[in-house]
């Protein structure tokens, strides 16, 4: 587990998978911020207050649903003011594969400049297909 890295989940009327994609999250980062963009919906109530009792999770309500980029600066901002060094963003339907994070920072470590971002490239869970843009290998400039 990096104790460097907090990961952001951005929850929007989330479904029970959000469950199991931050516990995955969890195993691999100190403490995960799940950023409450759907206030005032029962179900996503229902939902996120069984993350809330988490052992390493938090839930920030916001007061409104404030967008994507928003919600993300929310858990970001958190997170840096916590003292993470390190912040791994996610949709709430995002899953994390085994050893992600680690070769993410990997990918910093072997970079001979400073690096601001880096991601991973998307594959659909449901089909394996790994979309055009992101079938780039190793690492790289923008």
């Amino acid at each position: 587990m990096a104790d460097d890295t907090a990961g952001v989940v951005l929850a929007y009327r989330p479904e029970d998978s959000i469950l199991t994609n931050v516990e995955r999250l969890r195993a691999q980062v100190d403490r995960v911020y799940v950023v409450n963009n759907s206030p005032g919906d029962e179900g996503s109530a229902e939902i996120l207050s069984r993350l809330d009792r988490t052992a390493g999770v938090v839930v920030l309500d916001q007061e409104k649903n404030v967008g994507v980029a928003a919600g993300f600066n929310a858990g970001m901002r958190r997170a840096l003011a916590d003292g993470f060094e390190f912040v791994w963003i996610f949709d709430q339907d995002s899953a994390v594969a085994d050893g992600m994070l680690s070769q993410l920072k990997r990918a910093f470590a072997e970079w001979p400049a400073p690096v601001a971002m880096a991601g991973p490239a998307l594959r659909a869970e449901e089909t394996g297909f790994l979309y055009d843009a992101d079938r780039g290998e190793g690492i790289g400039e923008l």
